[in-house]
């Protein structure tokens, strides 16, 4: 095999564009509940404004929600990402204070109370962790091979002194290896799929992997 230059690794994030609508979905089903609880926290207020008392808690908390949310849908149309989701980090807290209020309610409200503090924690959790999870779901091509999780518990890798051949069109990237395994990447549905493509087949061309690129074809 001829020297090759050494080309720093790609990330290529694995979004299907059904994400997109689950997570808008999911930014209005906060704003809903966060406008809710404000609706509760305002009244207590204004009956006594001078008191700092949970109102004002519920009040601050339910408000930094609805400004991270709407924060959010504006930056999914420019299509950038933080590394931290402060929608869900605040969505937690939300919970937090829901569970306070069960708390506050009464014995019998404790287990309700417990179940929401332990969903607010995996959700601040998935919030702090949000650039890492997106690294995690993602294509990378390197000199060495290319590996990709679609799931966090199914990860795939190829090197590519191991591949034998690449045949991609608009649907999915086929790699047959040396073993005689076929190794398959959907790529159809996916948001950046010209990205992907052209990545995964110039990656292939460059380490002298035979392809067949039928995308004209179709």
């Amino acid at each position: 095999m001829t020297d090759i230059a050494t080309c720093p690794e790609q990330v290529i994030p694995l979004e299907p564009v059904a994400r997109k609508f689950a997570e808008r979905y999911s930014l209005l089903t906060h704003l809903v509940v966060a406008g809710s609880l404000l609706q509760e926290a305002i009244p207590a207020i204004k009956s006594d404004p001078g008191d700092f008392s949970f109102a004002w808690i519920e009040a601050l908390t339910a408000s930094a929600l609805i400004l991270a949310a709407i924060r959010e849908l504006k930056r999914k149309k420019g299509d950038h990402h933080g590394t931290v989701a402060w929608t869900e980090i605040f969505a937690g807290l939300v919970l937090v204070v829901e569970a306070a209020i069960k708390w506050r309610a009464g014995s019998r409200h404790y287990p309700l109370a417990i179940a929401r503090t332990l969903v607010a924690m995996l959700v601040i959790g998935l919030g702090v962790s949000h650039a890492r999870l997106k690294y995690a779901r993602s294509l990378r091509l390197d000199d060495k091979g290319l590996r990709w999780r679609r799931r966090l518990l199914l990860r795939y890798s190829a090197d590519w002194k191991d591949i034998r051949g690449l045949s991609i069109d608009e649907r999915a990237a086929v790699f047959t290896l040396a073993e005689g395994k076929n190794l398959s990447l959907a790529i159809g549905r996916m948001k950046h799929k010209e990205e992907l493509r052209d990545a995964i087949v110039s990656a292939a061309m460059r380490h002298g992997v035979d392809v067949s690129d039928t995308r004209q074809l179709r």
